[in-house]
C-alpha cells in the first residue's frame, strides 16, 4: 500500500505541527481521557465499525488506495461529524486507520479552539494596506469596515458542543498565557488603560512611605513635616489618616 505523502489525503485546512510542550498541555487537560475512552468505545461499536467497513469497501480500490481523494476526504469528514469527533484532529487519524488499520496513540483534540480574528477572515486589509505592497511610495488603502465585535472581541474561541463547563475553564486557564494573551496584546491600544493597574508616581509613593513611617505622630505634626519636606504639597488631615490605613493594609498583605 502506498504511503500517504505530505498529507496527501488530508483536508486543505493547514494545522501547525503540535510541539511537545503543546502535547503535554493538551494531554493534561480535563476531559482528554473522556474523549480517548469514547474513541476506544467506538472501536467496539457496531455502527462505527460498520461505517469503517463501508468506507473501505466503497471508497478504496483493490490496492487499498482512495478511488477519488476528494470524495474520500469528504467521507472521513462526515464520519467525524456523525460520531462527534473533532475533525481537525481525528480526520487525519481516521484516514490512517482506514488506509493502514493503524490506531492513534493518544488524543490531541481539545474542547475549544482559539483563533485570531484575521484567521477567520476578519481583516481590515484583506489584500494589504497599500495599493501596491511592493512599492514604498504606494498610497495607503481605506480599511474595510468590519462588524463591531471584530474590533471589540478579536479573540475567537470556538467550543465543542460536548465540552463541559469544567473542561472549558481548564482549557482557557492552560492556554491563556501561550495563546490568548498574545492575540489580545496585538489589538490593545497603548492609550487605553482599561484593565491596566495604574502605577503611582515615584514621588507619591515616597510621600506615602514618609507618612507611614511617622504614623505614631499626630496628623498635625505629620502635616508640618510634610510641608517642610515637600514644597507645594496639597493634602488635608483626613487624607493622612486614609494613607496610613492604605499603607498598613498593603504591608499586611
Amino acid at each position: 500500500m502506498k504511503e500517504p505523502e505530505n498529507n496527501e489525503y488530508i483536508d486543505d485546512f493547514i494545522i501547525a505541527e503540535t510541539s511537545e510542550e503543546e502535547k503535554k498541555e493538551i494531554l493534561s487537560m480535563t476531559g482528554n481521557k473522556k474523549v480517548w475512552n469514547y474513541f476506544l468505545d467506538l472501536l467496539r461499536d457496531k455502527r462505527f465499525q460498520g461505517s469503517i467497513s463501508s468506507i473501505r469497501k466503497y471508497t478504496l480500490n483493490k490496492n487499498g488506495e482512495p478511488k477519488n481523494k476528494e470524495k474520500f476526504r469528504k467521507v472521513i469528514k462526515n464520519l467525524c461529524r456523525n460520531f462527534g469527533l473533532d475533525e481537525m484532529f481525528w480526520a487525519d487519524e481516521l484516514e490512517v486507520y482506514v488506509l493502514k488499520n493503524q490506531l492513534p496513540k493518544e488524543n490531541l483534540s481539545t474542547p475549544c479552539i482559539i483563533f485570531d480574528r484575521i484567521e477567520m477572515g476578519e481583516d481590515e486589509y484583506p489584500d494589504g494596506e497599500y495599493e501596491d505592497d511592493y512599492d514604498d511610495w504606494s498610497k495607503p488603502k481605506e480599511p474595510v469596515e468590519l462588524e463591531p465585535w471584530s474590533y471589540s472581541h478579536p479573540v475567537i474561541i470556538r467550543v465543542s458542543p460536548y465540552a463541559s463547563q469544567r473542561e472549558i475553564i481548564d482549557y482557557i486557564k492552560k492556554t491563556y498565557s501561550r495563546r490568548i494573551k498574545s492575540i489580545q496584546e496585538r489589538y490593545q491600544n497603548e492609550d487605553v488603560y482599561l484593565g491596566k493597574v495604574k502605577k503611582k508616581k515615584k514621588g507619591v509613593q515616597e510621600r506615602n512611605d514618609f507618612i507611614y513611617q511617622n504614623r505614631h505622630l499626630p496628623s498635625r505634626e505629620i502635616m508640618k513635616l510634610l510641608y517642610d519636606k515637600y514644597e507645594g504639597i496639597d493634602i488635608d488631615y483626613g487624607y493622612i489618616g486614609k494613607i496610613i490605613s492604605m499603607e498598613k493594609k498593603k504591608r499586611e498583605n
